[in-house]
């Protein structure tokens, strides 16, 4: 029995060697809603997720994650609202006081209230929740890794606006707005930018 590693976006393996750094077990839970732990090494800057369903039996096999192996980014806050019983409230309230209790009983379940958590994406693929406690625990992690994919982004936008026609760019940001691709404010954010460059 051994441990195989890959590579999230390619399927290959990964030879990593033995990581002396202590870890951090992050609970997380898929999309699914099924409990999916990451095994998270914060002076490495690494975690790893199971690949496929556990197995029990054979190789152990696991993704690696960090700032090289993560393409893309989404981070969002996420509510679920918690369900309460109207019903038990109102009998714990008839029984401590009388009808008059079970009516108050009954009132006090009808505020709502929520459960917030975060929800992470990665390469449009691994996609978890985490609650909030859960989340601080590896908050500095994606946010290194979304600050960095954020400055590859502008660096090349910035590189594609300096090599490109904008006259050929004016048209072809026309040609988006007639076909209903992008809104007439945004055309015309864009064609300001462009019209700076001739």
């Amino acid at each position: 029995m051994g441990i195989k590693i890959y590579n999230p976006l390619n399927e290959n393996i990964v030879e990593v060697g033995i990581i002396k750094a202590k870890a951090k077990i992050i609970q997380a839970k898929n999309f699914n809603g099924i409990p999916e732990p990451l095994t998270y090494y914060p002076d490495k800057k690494i975690f790893f997720i199971t690949k496929g369903t556990p197995k029990f039996f054979g190789d152990k096999e696991f993704y690696l994650f960090n700032k090289d192996t993560i393409e893309s980014l989404v981070i969002k806050d996420a509510s679920q609202k918690i369900e309460k019983s109207i019903v038990k409230r109102a009998i714990v309230g008839g029984l401590l006081v009388g009808g008059a209790g079970a009516i108050v009983g009954g009132m006090t379940g009808l505020k709502d209230s929520y459960k917030y958590f975060k929800q992470v994406i990665m390469n449009d693929k691994y996609k978890f929740s985490f609650e909030e406690d859960e989340y601080l625990k590896i908050k500095d992690f994606f946010e290194e890794v979304y600050n960095e994919l954020s400055e590859r982004e502008k660096e090349l936008e910035n590189k594609s606006e300096v090599k490109s026609d904008p006259f050929e760019n004016l048209k072809k940001l026309k040609e988006l707005l007639d076909l209903g691709i992008i809104t007439q404010d945004e055309y015309n954010k864009k064609r300001e930018v462009l019209l700076k460059q001739i």
